[in-house]
């Protein structure tokens, strides 16, 4: 294809649309729209997904999990076998996929058929028929003019619409295009954080979530043609669907109505595969994603919602656990009062983002920000286990409410955490926290600047917000915020102990070995960079801008005597240094810039 995209209707009168067969390998694309009128008016959002497809098929580009999640033991990469299937597989596209006019014989035979848009029936047909592989690859329409509800009837464009969890369900890969374009019409920039405040873009990724294979193939975030990797549910899963932005406000109740629907095949499908854990997860979730108040429930009701047993010793996602996920602050504390333990440790559930080792008290600021009773109620039943290996609860902080919650009951805004020994302040830069949070972390004492020794080498803030930028709406205030509060932009990492030898052993190993694809291997190796270095390394030109211009030192060499911009091959942040003038000859795999 060239600019600009071709509309449904080219392509089917030029052969190019295809049925979904069972044999087909289905790549399913969610995107920002970049104008009102068409998806991508000039054509960039064409050509990134072109470089980065075809980067990833002939092996240029390999997609792994984040480092961060590396680190904690997920190693996800997309495999060889998958890559091969890549070339040969078939493009879902809102706009190439659906019909964007309606014809006189469309409308007709829809008229006729008079489907009706609420009927769970038909629904619940179009969502559970898995026996059905001959649909077409087609669904919704982004433009912002679409309303699901045109006539009393349903067109054949709607019941694509309500078709989003079939069509989601048919692809075997989910990608993300969101590469930071200006919009055509309001000049806004669109990017993955943008493209998550929209409602409809949380839909599908909730469709994917709820679907079979949202539980073990992670979505692809694309942030450039050198830029994707797999993006986890700990960077999304709160957001929720309905508390995402429409241009057509009466969409949000037809969202809400698929997800009911979903919801109720989800939860039916992990009872019967035993998957208790994760039942009760999204049985206490399901009031907030269908936008309800929290339901208030008998202590035997509870119990039997939850398939939970009325002994106080509980594995996995316990009473308590399953009470503050709900939102029942009431019911915590008849808990506690029974006997049941407020800080039992839940076991990790890596599909919805909840890690071992947390406790209950993790739960509520991390889900039930919305309801600060609940946290409250887990205080006053005298919660104190506020720890969990390299974190404290305080880094996991959605509002300020919560923050000034836990200093009350004595928290300490700088304690340091082992075995990492990161700053509260960093884990919050790591948790992707809002920047009134971050503001008032510091302002109620915490240090902007770790300490020099101990742990990983006390990673400074500025590395931990680099590590998750491209998916935090945050980093550029909280970069400011850091900036004005007088973080050091050339304070170097230095490791110790067991981190030092993990730096050691990688720089070794890069000095032995001529490719590495592991960016934890290249992360331990360069650790003991700058601020401006893990911007560079980790490919965030918007940090890289407001480092230089804040005066960071771009000539400083870490331990393996490189500078910033020597750690990156990101095109992207290359362009910045040519920009802002920076003298340093960069080298990269294609060019060597000054």
């Amino acid at each position: 294809m060239v600019h600009p995209f071709p509309s449904h209707e080219e392509l089917r009168s030029n052969g190019k649309l295809y049925d979904r067969q069972e044999h087909m390998y289905c790549i399913f694309v969610s995107h920002q729209w970049t104008g009102h009128e068409t998806p991508d008016p000039h054509g960039f959002q064409l050509v990134t997904l072109q470089q980065v497809l075809r980067n990833i098929c002939y092996g240029s580009l390999h997609v792994s999990m984040d480092t961060a999640s590396q680190f904690q033991g997920d190693s996800h990469v997309l495999s060889e076998k998958e890559r091969l299937k890549l070339r040969d597989a078939y493009i879902w596209m809102d706009w190439l996929s659906i019909p964007q006019v309606q014809t006189e014989v469309e409308a007709k035979r829809t008229e006729s058929t008079g489907i009706n848009e609420d009927s769970d029936a038909v629904l619940t047909s179009v969502y559970s028929d898995h026996s059905s592989r001959e649909r077409a690859i087609c669904t919704r329409s982004c433009s912002p003019a679409l309303s699901m509800r045109t006539s009393s009837s349903v067109s054949a464009q709607d019941v694509m619409i309500q078709s989003i969890p079939n069509f989601v369900q048919e692809s075997a890969v989910f990608i993300i295009l969101a590469p930071p374009l200006r919009h055509e019409d309001t000049g806004e920039i669109c990017d993955y954080k943008s493209w998550l405040k929209r409602g409809w873009c949380r839909a599908e990724m909730w469709c994917y979530m709820l679907s079979d294979l949202g539980q073990g193939t992670p979505m692809v975030l694309v942030n450039a043609a050198d830029q994707a990797e797999f993006v986890t549910p700990g960077n999304w899963v709160d957001a929720l669907p309905l508390e995402g932005n429409f241009t057509v406000e009466e969409d949000r109740k037809d969202i809400a109505h698929m997800l009911r629907v979903l919801l109720r095949s989800k939860l039916h499908s992990l009872l019967l595969a035993g998957k208790l854990d994760l039942h009760r997860f999204f049985t206490a979730r399901r009031e907030a994603l269908l936008g309800r108040e929290s339901r208030t429930r008998s202590l035997s009701t509870f119990m039997a919602d939850f398939h939970l047993t009325h002994s106080t010793k509980q594995e996995g996602l316990g009473a308590v656990a399953c009470a503050v996920l709900s939102g029942d602050s009431d019911l915590v504390t008849t808990l506690s009062a029974a006997g049941y333990p407020v800080d039992a440790p839940v076991r990790k559930m890596q599909e919805v983002g909840i890690f071992s080792t947390w406790s209950p008290i993790f739960l509520a600021v991390r889900f039930m920000w919305r309801k600060e009773a609940v946290l409250q109620s887990l205080l006053k039943a005298k919660a104190s286990a506020m720890t969990a290996p390299n974190l404290h609860v305080m880094g996991m902080c959605r509002t300020v409410r919560d923050v000034e919650i836990l200093i009350q009951h004595n928290a300490d805004v700088n304690q340091l955490v082992p075995p990492l020994n990161n700053s509260i302040i960093g884990q919050a830069c790591m948790s992707c926290a809002p920047t009134e949070v971050v503001a008032k972390l510091l302002d109620s004492g915490a240090r902007v600047d770790p300490p020099s020794t101990g742990g990983s080498g006390a990673s400074t803030p500025f590395a931990n917000l680099a590590l998750y930028a491209n998916v935090n709406p945050y980093s550029t205030e909280v970069a400011k915020l850091l900036i004005s509060a007088r973080a050091d932009l050339n304070l170097q990492c230095h490791a110790s102990g067991i981190w030092l030898a993990f730096e050691l052993t990688s720089r070794a190993y890069l000095q032995v070995k001529s490719t590495v694809t592991s960016p934890l291997v290249h992360l331990f190796a360069e650790w003991t960079t700058t601020p401006l270095g893990f911007a560079c390394f980790f490919g965030r030109p918007h940090l890289v801008q407001l480092l230089l211009e804040a005066k960071a030192d771009p000539e400083v060499r870490n331990a393996r005597g490189k500078k910033p911009f020597e750690l990156t091959e990101y095109e992207d942040v290359l362009s910045v240094a040519l920009k802002t003038g920076v003298q340093s000859i960069v080298v990269t795999k294609d060019t060597v810039m000054i």
